[in-house]
Formats: C-alpha cells, structure tokens, sequence
C-alpha cells in the first residue's frame, strides 16, 4: 500500500488531461488542435499519448478517482472510434482496389494506425479502471451491433477465400488493443435484449448464409485460442451470448458440450485453447442464474475432469487457476437441501460437493498463490451455504494441513523445518476467509489461535534466503478477520496472546508488508473489540506508517511500546531469542540497538539476567547468535559510557570486556573471527579499561594480532573504521607506538588492502602522551607522502578515497586532544600553553591544506566509473573540518591570553613552541614563571590561498556532475562562510563575501542537490562577480585578483560541464547557459565579452582534472555562436574585436603537422557560425583556405 504522502485525493490533471485528450483526439482526425493552454513537460512535446498514459497510471492503485470522470474520458474516444469504423465500412471497397486518384480517401494503413491510436488509449483506460466499470460507456444501441459485426466481417479472416488486404493489414499483432476493444463491445451489446434474427440479412450474414448468433459464436471461436487480451474478451462474448434469453434454452447444451468436445481435442497441443474454454466456463457459471445451468452441470462435471487430465496443467498457473474458480462456482450451483428435510445430514451433501471440496482443499496446497486464494475463497463460500456440521469438517480438514509433516520435539514444541511454506499459507488464507464469511465454529478457535500464533512467526532458511513471508502475511489476515467473525467476550480470553504476537510482529518482521499487515491486523481488533492492552496508545507509537521502515519500528515504535509492562518482557525475549540470531546482519545491528534502548527507558541499571543470556549467546555454536550478543554487548556498553564514574557502571564494562575478550581467545577459526570483527572491535572500543598497562597488554596479545591481521587481508571500510576507533581509543590511554609502527611499515611495503586499512587506522591514533608525540612527525609526512598522484594513481584501482580520509581525522585528534598527563599534573596551568607538545607546525599545516585543495581536483576513472569523487568529497569533507576548527583555535588563543584559561569549550590551541624541542616536566617546571602569552605564534591562513586556492576549488566542485559532490560542494562553502563570518581573526574582502553569502544562502539548502537550480545560480555569481569587477571604479589589487580567480573557477567549472558530451542534464545546463549569456548581451555587453574574453583566455590553459579542457572551451564558444548567443556583441568595437581573436584562434593551428581531429571539426562548426556574422566576412573568406 503506498505511503499517505502518495495518496492521491482526487483528479488533479484534470484540465491539463482534457486539453491534451482533445488537442490528440484532433490530431488522429487530422484537423488543426487548439493550442494547449499549458504546455507539455518537455519530454512529451510531440508525444501526448505518453502524457496521457503517464497520467492514468499514476491512478492504478487508486482509480476509483477516475469515476466522476469516465464518461467525459471514455465518449469522446469511442464515438471517434465508431466513426472510422463507418468509414472503413464505406471505403471498404476503395481499399480493396484503390482508384487512381486516391487523395481524398485515406490508405488502409493510414486508417488501421487512427484505429489503433484509438483502440490504445482506450485499453489504457479499461486497464486502469477495468472493463466491468468501463464498457458501460461504450454505444450501446441495436444499430451498434451491424456495426460491430460488420467490422468483423472485413476484418475476420475467411476459410474459403484468399486473405484480403484489409484482412492482412488488421491481423498484425500490433492491432490486439483494436481487436480487443472490439470485442469488449460486441459483449456490451450482446446484452441488450433484442431479436438477433433482426441482423440476419446484413450482407455480411447473407453471404456466409449463417444467422447472426451463429457469426457472433463463430467470431468468439475466433479469438478463443489466442494467448493475449483477446481471448479474455473473446470468453467474454460468447459467455454473454449463451445467456441470452433467445439462445440459452436452445444452444446452451449444445454449447457446453462443443467445450467439453473442444477441450478433449486441445489434448497435449493447445494450451490457449484450453485456456480460453476454461475462461468461458467460469464466466458463463459465474453469470448465470443457477435455473439456467441445471441441465449442463453433468457436463460441467466432465469438464472439470478433464481439465486436470491436461498433460500441461501443473505448468500452468492461470489453468489451475481457472478451473479451481471453475469447481467453486460450481459447487455454487448445485442445489443442496434445505436443513431439517432429511433425518441423516451427510444427505444433505451431495456427492459432486464433497468431490469439489477435496479438490479445493487440495489447492490450499498448490505451489502457486493465486491458486490458494481462489480454493480458499471458494471453500468458505460453500462451507457458508452447507450445513453446520459439514462446514465444521471443513474447517477441521483445513487446521489438520497445518500438522502435515510437522514433528514434535521432547521439550513439546514442534519442528517446522519440514513443513511446506505453500501449505501453511493455504491453510491460512482458507481461515482467514471463513472468518469473513462468519462460518468458522467459536468451537475451534482455541486450536485456530495456536497454529496461527506459530504462523505469525513462521521462517525457513533455503540457502543464502529465507521463505515464510507469506505464510506470516496470511497469518495476520486471519487475526484481522476475528474483529469481524466474533464478538469481543468470544475472543477476550485469548486477547492478551494476540495483542502480544501482532505487537512483536508490527514491530520486529523483516519484510515491510509482513510489518504492516501485523499493524493493520491490531488496529482493526482495537477498532472492532477494543479488548487489547493500551491498544490506542499502542497504536499512537506503531502505527501503519511508522512500522514501515524497519530502523523506526526497531529504534522509535519499539521501545516506546516496550514502556507497557504487558508488552516488555515479551518484546526483550523476542529480541533476544530471534531477532539477535537473525540470519539477517542488518536485524541483529537493530535488534541490538533495540535492547539497548528499551534497558535504558525501562531499567535503572542493565539487569544482570540479560548479561547472562548474552553470556550463554556467546557460547552458542550458531555463528549468527554470537555475532548478535556481541553487538549488544557493544551497544550496552556505549549506553552506559556517560555513567563511567559509577563502580556497577565500571564493572559491567570490565565484565563486558571479559566477555569479549573471551571470544577472542576461544577457539574460533579464521572465517569465523572474520564474521565476527567488527562487532568485536566495536565493544572493545567501548569497554576497554583506563589503565594503560592493561591497554597494552591487551594489544600484546596473539588475539588482537590475530585479529589485526585478518583486518588488514579485508577491503571492508567499515570493518577498517572499528579497527581504527580501538585505536583511538587505545592511543587516548598513552599506549600503541609499536601499533604506529606496525602499521606505518604496512602502509609502505604492505599489499594494497593492507595499506588501505593501515592508513585507515592510523588515522585513529591521538598523539596527546609523550611516548605518542615523537612518531607524529614521521606518521604525518608518510600519510602525506601517500597522497602523491604517482601513489595514489597506483592504489586508485581499488580505493582511490582511502588515503584522504585519515589525514584530517589525524589532524583533528591532535588539536583536540588533552595535553600529556605530566604537563596537565604541572603545577600552574599556564604551562600547557607553551610546554605542551608540538602539535603542528606552519609547515604541516600548509601541507595539509595543499593536499585537500589537491584533491578537489582528483577526476581519476576506472572500470567503476569516477572514482575520484570519493576523493573529491573527502577532501570537501576535510576543508570543512580545518577551517572550522582553525577558527576556533584562534578564539582559543586570544581568549587564554585574556584570561590565563587552558581549555576554550573543550578544545586545545593550535600553537608554536618558539622552542626547537618540546620541554621536560622538570624543565617546564622550573620555568613556571618564565611564561608569557606573547610567545604563542598561531597558524596562518592567509587570505590569498583561502580565497584563490581553497574558494575556488570548492567552487569548481560546486558545478560537479554529480548530484551527490554538487551538493557537498555548496554546503561546504555555506559552512565555510558562516564560519568566516562569526570570527574576527580571519577576514576576507568585504565584496567578495557578501557576493558568496547571497549566492550559498543556507536557506536553499533543499535546493543544492538539483542542477536546475544550482547551475543558474552559479552562472548568475559569475555573472555578479565580473559585474562588480567592470563597475568598481576604485578596484583593488586583492579584489581584481581574488574576482578573476573566483570568475575562472566557475567558468571551469561551467565548461567541464557542457563543453564536452554530458548526459541530459549536462544539455539542460548548456541551454540555460547560452540563454543567460544571450540575454547579458543584449542587456550588458560588456559583461558578455569579459566571460567569452575569460573563456578564450582559458582555452589555453589545462587545469587539473581536465584531460581536454582546451577542446571543452572550444565546444562552449561554438556552442554560444551556433546559438546565436554572441551575435549581439557585432554592434560594439570591444565585441568586434573579440570575435575578431575568436576567429584568429580557430585558424592559427590549423597549418601545423599534428592537428587534433576534434577541433578541426569544432572550428569547422565555428567557422559556419561566423558566417551568420556580417563583420567577419572579409576575415572568414581567407580563412577557409585552412580548411
């Protein structure tokens, strides 16, 4: 069911809808449309049908909207349709042999393409809408009929003569949608209750000498055999025929037996065939009054047997299908007598029915659904019209499938592994429907309630998959029925049973249907009975919506109905018994997120029972339990970090850590640790102790290099992030210089994946102890080093992204840091400032901001396409940090100097050591009062790089193709600029930042992922930028050169995107281009002939990233003169002479020896351009000599 955003609440094309039907109805007429008072999305500018389907099936799940609508939507259609009919019918001849001079008479094709046009919309309409609802607007007129018959006598072909063009040309497949609408009329109108013997002397009856029943049979048997829609029409027609009052009484029989007659001769070759007859069958039963079919229900006995004699019914779904509707609506017809006419009640039953029902019950077990559903409808259906005592042995019959093959256990449960899914849903779906129709005995509830409270929870495990979501599904359309089957005292003593499991359902089932038909079941029970525990408050926390995604119903509905007593001990044991060991990884991360909400909302403190049955999980020998406990383990001890200073908080981390560490210890294989890594990683980094001795003990373990070294052989980023926060971790307590340099020797001469992970976690290290501070250097430089292209094309193939990642993290740890454990124990606090470590000098910093503006410029591609913009990201990703943090450890600074305080809203300074060493804590001691805040040197940013190296990359980025680097792009500028805004130490040209802040507006951050909204924006700031170039009187040096290197990071930016051959978007953004600069030189000359005198600039020049950037410029520039762009420039001196240096340019290569292709053939487009342009005619006739 669709989400309540996207319901619809009525009709709302319906102007555009009627204006566009009209304007294509006029069209296949051939007359002039009115024009259309809006215009169409521009996909559909010469294709309304496709607007016009689109439209209707955008009310396929809703298209009872439609209705007021339908006879204003369907005549005009169908009165068109009968209109060329009569015109085939009185040209049929002409078409035949067509007369020399034929200008006024359409070809037949011509006319078979207006009657498919027509026939196709309208079947859209019927397939939306359905064509019980639809038909009743068709014509329906006595004098239809010689119309329709007529049709088909052009169009059918003939067994005596030669097929005719006409015929030809309408047996094309293409034309079912006309041969299906045709019949679909033709059963409209043989409803109507007229003589058909008042059409026997239409000349097309008259000449096959046959009365108008007898063609219209013959028409139906026509189609009979077809494999696509017609058939079903076909059926259709010759059901409604036989069901007349003029005809059945005398054809029936005859009829009937000429089925049974044809199907044994469909033996083991005609499967459509087959098919069809069985359709008709069912229709003719399903229509007729059951008077009517007493003398052929013989027959239609023998028609049911041979049917399931038909060699290729098992590999048929639609036969099965059919005949099991075939068999209940039989059973529908034969009379049954009345209760109390006879002292035994078996003879009430007649034999035929009970046969049936065996079948019926049968198909409860059928493979396929659709055969299921149709044998439980009909088996609830007949068990309602028999007696009480015969409906009972139904129900009996249908609670006994769900023990077929079931086994049971010592401990009394049973063992489903055998059972068959198909069954179980059968059986479910043939309870479920008896309680619709009210005729399951109050008697066999009990035993109903414990089969389908192990349905609702019913899984099998087939390979890599599981199977079972559709006997879970059907389990809770059965407790959706009770509400409606029984009486609110009937059901109460099972009440809290049922309230339980719907819950643990709604909430807990993998599959989103199975969640939502759970949640439905308990709404309509709350709605009907109102006997369920906090069944509205209940409601309010899982409602239909919220269970739809299965991380809100997890996280949000969960614990938040797990406040209810009579639910939480249910819900945690559910968790802890299923959801934990899920096979599913992604249930078990949520099921342990789940428990430990609930443990927080519910518990002062984690009780210890559920640390017992997670200690049992972990010994169990299913691989998925243990994995499960260990990420709840994890969870419940990151949820009771902030309680660290209390002794039951300290020992449940030290147990969790024990039990943990067990794991690892236990005798696990290799392929079992790897399933189990990051989930181990995840709880050590919660749980390990303070003490640094035990920190590196741990470390020193074979487990943990075990476990490091199947870390390292795996290319999982994920597992590479857990690894590198227990070394965060692990670095914070003072330990890990032997992990430094184990992992920095990977990184240089380790194989690929090896040096992925490693630079990953050396990423995590904090150097904030003094043993860690003497391998910064060295740790930096070689992160450094590893960004180097020649390094970093070499590792691309795999993860181009990898590398970047930890250097702004590394970065970020150590100006954030705590200072050392001796230098925080100093006596005055003063000593940190100066005598703290050397976190980082003007040198790394400048590095580090050179290797992220590199990489804004990374356009590496390989077999997965740009991988380069994971490095892209990364490095917007990181400016962000750097800046961020740069500028508040510039207000860290001043403020110690102002007032002597170390620590500004938790963070460290960035700072100089004037000294060449970092000083002992004896010294630092000595010194105490020897400090002066003067001494402090801060790092610079200076403006130029921040605005022409750092602005403008990230203004490049934001012109991205890619949605996802687009968009990062703009929120990294906005970030940026709020960050430059709100700090006094770091200051950039007044112009220029309120140029950007009114371009990066965070109030249209909903809009920075849409290129329609991005791209004119940018063009409009490239736009605002040279503007206040051209129009400052007083320009300064800084403004000049900060404005022409934003201008050209944009104009890059433009030209990467449309100069070379992009995808639809990349063309939207071209169009808008050239409409921007054509409308700028009609307004503002000036301005357009600075951007294509920087475009022309540019061409030679070849930025980073662009392999044919020059050739890019050239397309942009003859893109603007094809279009007509530049032609405004012709009326000014300063225009002139640049398209005057355009022209130059085309041809002052063109006479050298290695010319490249590509802009032989641009320059050749330039050229032809130019000679729209009456001022470079003189010029352009000596330079075609070139070419």
């Amino acid at each position: 069911m669709a989400d309540d955003e996207s319901l619809l609440k009525f009709f709302a094309e319906e102007r555009q809808f009627f204006d566009v039907l009209e304007h294509y109805l006029d069209q296949i007429d051939d007359r002039p449309g009115a024009n259309l008072k809006e215009p169409l999305p521009e996909i559909f500018s010469n294709n309304p049908f496709g607007y016009l389907t689109l439209l209707l099936d955008r009310y396929q799940e809703q298209p009872y909207l439609l209705d007021p609508h339908l006879e204003r939507m369907v005549q005009p259609i169908i009165l068109r349709l009968r209109q060329w009919l009569e015109y085939l019918q009185q040209h049929s001849a002409e078409f035949e042999e067509p007369p020399t001079d034929s200008t006024e008479t359409l070809s037949i094709e011509q006319l078979s393409q207006k009657l498919e046009k027509l026939s196709h919309l309208l079947y859209f309409v019927v397939k939306v809408r359905g064509y019980k609802t639809i038909v009743r607007f068709f014509p329906h007129q006595v004098q239809d009929l010689s119309i329709v018959i007529s049709t088909f006598g052009l169009v059918l072909p003939k067994l005596d003569s030669a097929p005719s063009k006409i015929v030809e040309t309408f047996s094309d497949a293409l034309l079912w949608h006309f041969r299906y609408i045709l019949l679909l009329w033709l059963s409209l109108i043989c409803m109507i209750p007229f003589d058909l013997s008042r059409f026997d002397k239409l000349s097309t009856l008259q000449a096959q000498k046959i009365s108008t029943y007898q063609y219209v049979e013959k028409v139906g048997w026509s189609y009979l055999s077809l494999p696509g829609k017609e058939r079903e029409a076909a059926a259709l027609v010759l059901a409604r025929l036989m069901l007349r009052e003029d005809v059945f009484r005398s054809h029936l029989l005859a009829f009937v037996e000429k089925c049974l007659d044809n199907l044994r001769v469909a033996g083991e070759h005609d499967l459509f065939l087959a098919t069809g007859i069985a359709q008709v069958l069912c229709i003719l039963v399903e229509l007729a009054r059951p008077p009517q079919l007493l003398g052929v229900l013989p027959l239609l006995h023998q028609a049911l047997l041979e049917t399931s004699k038909l060699p290729y019914i098992s590999a048929s779904i639609n036969l099965r299908k059919l005949r099991a509707k075939l068999a209940g609506r039989v059973a529908l017809v034969i009379p049954v007598s009345p209760q109390g006419s006879s002292d035994n009640e078996d003879e009430q039953v007649p034999e035929s029915i009970e046969i049936i029902v065996q079948d019926l019950l049968d198909c409860l077990q059928d493979k396929d659904t659709v055969v299921r559903w149709s044998g439980a409808k009909y088996l609830a259906k007949i068990g309602r019209r028999l007696p009480e005592a015969f409906s009972i042995q139904i129900c009996d019959a249908i609670l006994e499938l769900f023990s077929l093959k079931t086994v049971e256990e010592q401990k009394g449960g049973i063992d489903l592994l055998s059972v068959n899914d198909y069954t179980w849903q059968g059986a479910c779906l043939a309870c479920a429907e008896f309680l619709r129709q009210k005729c399951f005995p109050v008697s066999r509830l009990e035993s109903l309630i414990e089969w389908v409270v192990r349905a609702l929870h019913f899984e099998q495990r087939k390979g890599v998959q599981s199977i079972g979501s559709g006997v879970r599904d059907a389990a809770a359309f059965v407790l959706w029925s009770f509400g409606r089957a029984f009486s609110s005292a009937e059901v109460e003593p099972f009440a809290n049973q049922i309230a339980i499991q719907l819950v643990l359902q709604s909430l807990f089932d993998r599959e989103v249907h199975v969640r939502r038909a759970g949640s439905a079941a308990f709404q309509e029970n709350v709605g009907r009975l109102g006997i369920f525990p906090h069944g509205i408050d209940v409601l309010q926390r899982a409602d239909f919506f919220t269970v739809g995604l299965r991380r809100s119903s997890f996280l949000k509905a969960a614990p938040e109905v797990a406040r209810f007593e009579e639910y939480r001990e249910a819900i945690l044991n559910h968790l802890l018994e299923v959801c934990v060991c899920h096979w599913d990884g992604g249930v078990r991360e949520l099921a342990s997120q789940s428990i430990c909400q609930i443990a927080r909302d519910a518990f002062n403190q984690i009780p210890t029972v559920l640390l017992d049955r997670l200690e049992s999980g972990l010994k169990s020998k299913d691989i998925n339990q243990v994995h499960g406990s260990l990420l709840t383990l994890g969870e419940l001890a990151k949820v009771v970090q902030s309680d660290k200073t209390e002794n039951a908080t300290i020992k449940l981390l030290e147990k969790i850590f024990q039990l943990v560490t067990g794991v690892l210890h236990s005798n696990l294989k290799p392929r079992q640790l790897e399933v189990l890594l990051e989930a181990i990683c995840q709880a050590l980094a919660n749980t390990l102790p303070d003490c640094p001795r035990l920190c590196e003990n741990f470390i020193k373990s074979p487990a943990w290099m075990q476990l490091v070294d199947i870390g390292l052989k795996r290319s999982d980023d994920n597992l590479h992030c857990s690894l590198q926060s227990v070394l965060h971790q692990v670095s914070l307590r003072g330990v890990g210089v032997q992990q430094i340099q184990f992992f920095s020797k990977a990184l240089t001469s380790g194989l690929v994946v090896a040096r992925q992970a490693s630079a990953r976690c050396l990423g995590g290290f904090v150097f904030s102890s003094g043993a860690l501070q003497v391998s910064f250097q060295s740790t930096f430089d070689l992160l450094i080093a590893c960004t180097e292209e020649k390094e970093l094309y070499r590792i691309s193939r795999f993860n181009c992204g990898e590398l970047w990642g930890p250097i702004p993290y590394l970065w970020v740890t150590l100006i954030s840091s705590p200072p050392p454990n001796h230098i925080i124990a100093a006596p005055n606090n003063d000593l940190s400032i100066t005598y703290g470590w050397k976190v980082c000098t003007q040198e790394q910093f400048s590095k580090l901001l050179t290797v992220f503006v590199n990489g804004l410029f990374n356009y590496t591609n390989d077999q997965r396409g740009d991988v380069g913009s994971w490095v892209r990201a990364s490095s917007l990703k990181s400016l962000d940090q750097i800046i961020y943090l740069y500028t508040k450890s510039l207000e860290s600074i001043e403020a110690r100097k102002n007032n002597h305080n170390i620590h500004i809203d938790g963070r460290s300074p960035l700072e100089l050591d004037i000294h060449d060493r970092a000083l002992e804590p004896s010294e630092a001691h000595e010194n105490t009062h020897k400090i002066h805040h003067d001494r402090i040197i801060p790092l610079k940013l200076e403006q130029r790089f921040l605005i022409s190296h750092i602005f403008s990359g990230v203004l490049r980025q934001s012109l991205d193709s890619i949605d996802s680097v687009r968009q990062l792009a703009w929120q990294t500028m906005a970030k940026i600029l709020v960050y430059l805004s709100s700090s006094k130490f770091l200051q950039i040209d007044k112009d220029i930042l309120v140029l950007l802040q009114s371009a990066f507006d965070r109030r249209n951050s909903e809009h920075w992922r849409e290129l329609k909204w991005t791209f004119p924006n940018s063009v409009d700031l490239l736009t605002q930028l040279i503007k206040r170039h051209l129009q400052c009187a007083f320009p300064s040096n800084e403004f000049i050169e900060f404005s022409i290197s934003l201008s050209e990071s944009l104009l890059q930016g433009i030209i990467i995107l449309i100069g070379g051959k992009g995808n639809n978007d990349a063309k939207k953004a071209a169009a808008s281009f050239v409409e921007h600069i054509g409308k700028i030189g009609e307004s503002n000359p000036s301005i357009s002939v600075e951007v294509v005198r920087r475009i022309l600039k540019l061409t030679s020049t070849r930025p980073s990233g662009s392999r044919n950037f020059g050739l890019c410029c050239w397309e942009t520039i003859s893109l603007l003169l094809e279009t007509d762009a530049l032609k405004p420039l012709e009326q000014h001196g300063d225009g002139r002479k640049l398209l005057q240096s355009i022209l130059h340019m085309v041809t002052r290569n063109l006479n050298q020896p290695k010319v490249s292709v590509n802009r032989v053939l641009t320059g050749s487009k330039m050229l032809r351009s130019f000679m729209a342009l009456e001022s470079s005619h003189q010029r352009l006739t000596s330079s075609l000599n070139f070419f």
